[in-house]
């Protein structure tokens, strides 16, 4: 009786746990499923970072962000920080995707950093989503190709460039991805287009890509079947047009590359490769390899970059199996030491300083008010009431305290030493990179923005790129405030604290820049005695900006031209001369004294300006650092300021904060000085001053020699076509490290001789060995000999470079190319002077 109790109470029990158990499981099972779609709806996001995951200290990196809203839309903030800078800044973009779609958004952002973290925050500031992308941080000594391919690896091979700079990284890259902005490619050195349809280019993307050639960049445009492909969009950069299919030797290929080579050139396929006709070259374009049909490289320079273009197309046979088509990329790629990427350098110490030294930049020197005030009160009340006395004319009073308030105030306004309450002053230096003729530049400004009063303001960016010039952080130093930078081409800065010191920033846009149009072209010495030759211009301002204080420089010559108001010509001529000087600065700042020679004349002497044009009486050796003229003297100091000394160190000190020691300007070049009324970046109701310099490279006609004549030194150029260590041009000069070394002097000025003409040349050339005790640096020099096609040894070693004799004309080749090779042991060689003297004669004449 007992058990069947127990049994019945078990029985009871169960009955009544069972529907709550079943409670329990199925609302875990609820609880789970709306973990499930809560998290099924949030937004997913990926980012990708810079050119193929590459990024560059210095260079501006695009952050690619992929949202997808597989729920609810998203509406909020796209936020990527960049802690590294002095004051934290935060890039940041307004983002709306709709249910169940997806968008891609670009932030550009500095690539200061080996790691960036994306945040994405709703509108009430809730992170929902966070992402790293892959990141490396190139090398300084690394060079980024960029092939833009189908397939996209067709061009793998270039990676295994090892040029005299630094080894080669290549990676793939679509159409749609090109950036819009010409400083979001600075990265790059190289950007690559092969059987891609180009015409599927934005024209912000063409205009990008014309930035960046102008620059500094080398861009790169093959031939064979799908030419018309990749010429398409950039028809308008491109030296050359292409015209019918053929089937051509290539031979010239491993002719054009085996003075540049340090091993052996494999012969070239004796096949026919599938090439394109080029017809309809541009003026300036240069022909750098061509067979009895066609060119097979094309050459046009822009700006300070370069645009190649080939008949033949390397990814097809014959010419995919050839180990010589690497060597023609090297010879290519490889000469620009120091010449990668844009033309900017920025010097944060010097641009800050350029910056806040224009006028109306600082506030005045409180001695100086203290003594205007003084004076004022001196004025006002002991002095006039001292005179007015004197003449029994105490009832003059009522007039003349009025006239003296009114008098003060109207000199104080104009002596700039008011206070301007709570006005903010903006001040921009803008360098302006161009091509005569082209209208696509590139626009970097400095902006100081101060006001006396502190507060916080919001400026407009207006699309341009822009962050904050500061030194980066101490462990010591305080934390500043953060800056919020909203990109898009209605951006703006916010948080932008103002007051307790001036605030330097640095913005870069692609601008459409008027350029005056520009007739160049080159005159030979009449003597053959002579050394000196002409670069003769004529100049016309066809637009409606007024450019002042124009300079025409050529090779390391330069002549003032003045103003250049609307519709004025002017004419001149710029000579061109051996052995010229250069200046050599170091460690300039703005307000420091100067003690560098330039012709016998010293900066910071009584004379505060230097000759309109460069000196013809001093014969000294040029620093090799400087291959072309020097920009602070014939840029801004020969100009007459008057007493505005202040802004004259604003003007020097742009250049030498944006344009570094390396910076070298072959060719002939127009500059020239213009109030822009640009509004990049911008504050409302500011008190705003507005210089730029554009420096435009003018087109050059090719240069035919018919005659007897010298060719003067300047016209060339030092490059270094290949290495088997590394070289880099220094403060001393061209550094060489120990290995084999193949120089090229060859000239800006695209030259061609007449079948008659000879060549002799004399060659100046000037090694120093590292200055240590503990080894034995020296170095051979060999001359490549273009009718045996070999190096030729000319000098053993560096203690016998002054026993070099006249070379004759199997040394220079039919567009004046001289090429060197030099072998340096035992230790790091200086190439501090190589000058050449090549005289053109008719034999028999």
């Amino acid at each position: 009786m007992f058990m069947d109790c127990l049994k019945l109470c078990a029985m009871l029990t169960m009955l009544t746990l069972v529907p709550s158990q079943q409670f329990s499981l199925q609302n875990n099972v609820a609880v789970r499923k709306a973990e499930r779609q809560s998290t099924q709806n949030l937004p997913q996001m990926t980012v990708e970072a810079g050119i193929g995951s590459y990024v560059r200290v210095d260079k501006w990196t695009s952050l690619y962000v992929t949202l997808t809203s597989p729920g609810t839309p998203i509406s909020g903030v796209l936020t990527v920080r960049n802690s590294a800078r002095a004051v934290e800044e935060e890039y940041s973009q307004p983002v709306n995707v709709g249910s169940g779609a997806s968008r891609r958004f670009t932030l550009q952002v500095p690539g200061d950093s080996s790691s960036f973290e994306v945040v994405l925050r709703d509108d009430n500031g809730a992170v929902i989503a966070t992402a790293t992308p892959i990141v490396r941080q190139l090398k300084a000594s690394e060079r980024l190709i960029v092939s833009i391919s189908d397939p996209p690896d067709a061009l793998n091979a270039l990676g295994a460039l090892r040029t005299a700079f630094g080894d080669a990284a290549i990676t793939a890259m679509s159409l749609s991805d090109l950036p819009t902005h010409g400083a979001e490619l600075d990265a790059a050195d190289v950007l690559a287009f092969r059987a891609v349809d180009t015409a599927d280019l934005s024209s912000a993307q063409v205009r990008a890509i014309q930035s960046w050639v102008q620059a500094g960049g080398h861009l790169l445009l093959f031939g064979g079947p799908s030419a018309a492909l990749a010429h398409a969009g950039l028809a308008d950069l491109a030296p050359a047009s292409p015209a019918a299919q053929i089937l051509a030797p290539v031979q010239q290929l491993a002719t054009f590359s085996a003075a540049t080579s340090l091993t052996d050139i494999p012969l070239a396929p004796a096949a026919l490769a599938p090439a394109v006709v080029l017809r309809q070259l541009r003026s300036d374009a240069e022909v750098l390899a061509a067979t009895a049909q066609t060119p097979l490289i094309v050459r046009r320079r822009l700006g300070r970059g370069i645009v190649d273009m080939l008949a033949v197309d390397p990814a097809l046979a014959p010419l995919r199996s050839w180990p010589g088509m690497l060597q023609v990329f090297q010879t290519l790629l490889s000469s620009r030491v120091n010449h990668t990427g844009a033309a900017v350098h920025i010097s944060t110490d010097a641009a800050q300083a350029a910056a806040t030294n224009m006028p109306a930049a600082q506030i005045p020197s409180p001695l100086a008010v203290l003594a205007w005030i003084t004076l004022y009160t001196l004025i006002l009340g002991p002095l006039n009431l001292f005179i007015l006395r004197r003449l029994r004319r105490l009832h003059l009073a009522w007039v003349t305290l009025p006239a003296i308030t009114l008098t003060f105030s109207f000199t104080t306004l104009l002596a700039g030493v008011q206070f301007n309450g709570n006005t903010p002053i903006v001040q921009r230096l803008t360098l302006r990179f161009g091509h005569a003729g082209e209208a696509v530049a590139r626009d970097v400004t400095l902006v100081s923005v101060w006001v006396q009063q502190t507060s916080q303001l919001r400026m407009k960016t207006a699309g341009a790129l822009i962050r904050e010039v500061s030194a980066p952080r101490s462990i010591d130093a305080p934390t500043f405030e953060q800056i919020s930078i909203i990109s898009g081409n209605d951006g703006n800065i916010t948080g932008l604290q103002l007051g307790t010191r001036a605030r330097t920033l640095i913005a870069y846009t692609d601008v459409d820049a008027p350029a005056p149009t520009v007739d160049a072209s080159f005159v030979a010495a009449a003597d053959i005695s002579d050394p000196t030759a002409y670069m003769l211009i004529s100049l016309t301002n066809r637009t409606n900006s007024s450019f002042e204080d124009c300079t025409l420089l050529a090779g390391r010559n330069y002549r003032a031209l003045g103003n250049l108001p609307p519709g004025r010509t002017v004419e001149a001529a710029v000579p061109l001369r051996t052995a010229h000087p250069q200046v050599q600065y170091t460690d300039y700042s703005v307000g420091s004294p100067r003690t560098q020679t330039f012709a016998g004349r010293y900066y910071g002497s009584a004379t505060e300006t230097s000759p309109p044009e460069s000196d013809a009486v001093n014969d000294e050796p040029a620093p090799l650092d400087l291959n072309g003229a020097p920009l602070t003297d014939a840029l801004v100091n020969w100009a007459n300021y008057g007493d505005n000394r202040q802004r004259k160190e604003a003007r020097n000190g742009l250049i030498m904060s944006l344009l570094d020691r390396s910076h070298t300007m072959p060719g002939a070049v127009l500059g020239c000085w213009s109030d822009d009324p640009s509004s990049v970046p911008a504050i409302t109701d500011a008190a705003e001053t507005n210089q730029t310099l554009s420096l435009w490279h003018l087109s050059l006609q090719p240069y035919l020699i018919d005659r007897p004549q010298m060719v003067p030194a300047d016209v060339y150029e030092l490059e270094v076509a290949n290495s088997s260590s590394s070289a880099a041009f220094t403060h001393d000069g061209l550094s060489l490290a120990p290995g084999e070394h193949i120089l090229r002097l060859q000239p800006w000025l695209s030259m061609r001789r007449a079948n008659n003409i000879r060549a002799s040349l004399r060659l100046d050339l000037r090694l120093t060995s590292e200055q240590r005790t503990d080894i034995d640096a020296t170095a051979a020099v060999a001359a490549w000999n273009w009718r045996l096609s070999r190096f030729v040894e000319i000098a053993p070693d560096t203690s016998t470079l002054q026993n070099i004799t006249a070379l004759s004309d199997d040394f220079v080749s039919a567009d004046g190319g001289i090429h060197l090779r030099i072998s340096a042991r035992g230790g790091r060689i200086t190439v501090v002077r190589a000058v050449p003297t090549i005289m053109f004669t008719v034999p028999g004449i």
